[in-house]
């Protein structure tokens, strides 16, 4: 049964990647259009190359990240074993983001051939990557700033010392009192 689920999985993945593909080539080509048919300036200017390089890179690295890990997983005999569903944002956990991605940039990219200030729209995207990456970066730096009190101030120096320097200590007073008696 999950055998099944996950070869309907592969196959509407497939279909989705594939119309993923069809819609970004296309709204690619609608851009270039515009800049071919409405250009102030030069046709291809350096603004130009660089806007056509930052909406396109965007939007097939999205598409990379989404088919390599909408890809099916096989055995050894090609039975497909295990696929995600790419439609689903559970599954999909922070992939999901690569797919916001992409929506948003077929969005604006198509807004801007209108007016180039409707590229105010895109300035959620690198704040919403902020707010995801901000735990995780401050995730590792409290793992390197060592433990600390629950109430986040500096543990005292004693409780600081490792278990193995308590047991030599206790060790020593043992020996100590023995040595006594």
């Amino acid at each position: 049964m999950a055998k099944e689920t996950a070869k309907k999985n592969a196959r509407t993945n497939a279909t989705r990647l594939q119309w993923f593909r069809t819609v970004t080539t296309a709204i690619n080509g609608v851009y270039l259009l515009n800049l071919v048919l409405w250009s102030d300036g030069p046709m291809f200017s350096i603004w130009s190359i660089f806007w056509i390089l930052f909406w396109g890179a965007q939007e097939y690295i999205a598409l990379l990240v989404l088919t390599s890990h909408g890809a099916a997983q096989l055995d050894a005999s090609g039975d497909v074993v295990d696929c995600i569903d790419l439609s689903d944002p559970q599954q999909l956990g922070i992939y999901s983001y690569a797919q916001d991605l992409m929506w948003v940039c077929w969005a604006v990219q198509l807004l801007t051939c209108i007016s180039n200030w409707f590229f105010v729209l895109y300035l959620p995207v690198p704040l919403m990557a902020l707010s995801k990456a901000l735990p995780l970066i401050q995730g590792m730096f409290a793992r390197s700033r060592g433990p600390q009190h629950p109430q986040g101030m500096e543990q005292p120096e004693e409780d600081l010392r490792s278990r193995l320097q308590r047991r030599r200590d206790q060790i020593r007073q043992r020996k100590g009192k023995a040595a006594k008696e």
